[in-house]
């Protein structure tokens, strides 16, 4: 005597598939919109972070440390630093590339008259960077006397 096997049937698999598709449906623009908003985020840390590390390296070495963020491309970079991955060039971070796919939409400083950190850390003038991303933006602002860079 045969032994049968049970097996799903083929209107069992459809709906299971219907189902997977409906489910995703309805999560992938929340998904969208939690990737734009991680985007942006990780950008405005890291905007954050190189800000901090030029002021200290500027308290550091008693030199001082400029900043010089350009829109234009996306990209900001720190000139007296090297580049911690190649261990060659200007330490540069390209925001436009992945992970952060952000854009950087404003900002009070340009190559003309970049932001820099004195011997003391201080820097020459306050002001903010804003950067976007799936339709969420941060604001980095500096505080002109301290130097410290908050997200907003």
């Amino acid at each position: 005597m045969a032994v049968r096997r049970r097996a799903f049937s083929l209107v069992e698999l459809t709906m299971v598939m219907a189902i997977m598709a409906i489910a995703g449906a309805i999560a992938m623009p929340r998904w969208g919109e939690a990737m734009g908003r991680y985007r942006v985020d990780a950008a405005a840390r890291r905007i954050v972070a190189d800000l901090a590390l030029a002021q200290t390296t500027a308290r550091a070495t008693s030199s001082p440390q400029s900043v010089i963020i350009n829109p234009s491309v996306d990209n900001y970079r720190l000139p007296s630093l090297t580049n911690f991955e190649t261990a060659a060039g200007q330490y540069t971070v390209y925001l436009a590339n992945a992970p952060y796919l952000a854009d950087l939409s404003s900002t009070d400083w340009s190559a003309v008259t970049p932001l820099t950190f004195n011997a003391f850390g201080v820097p020459s003038a306050g002001g903010s960077v804003t950067v976007t991303s799936g339709g969420f933006s941060r604001t980095i602002t500096i505080d002109a006397d301290s130097g410290v860079a908050t997200i907003q």
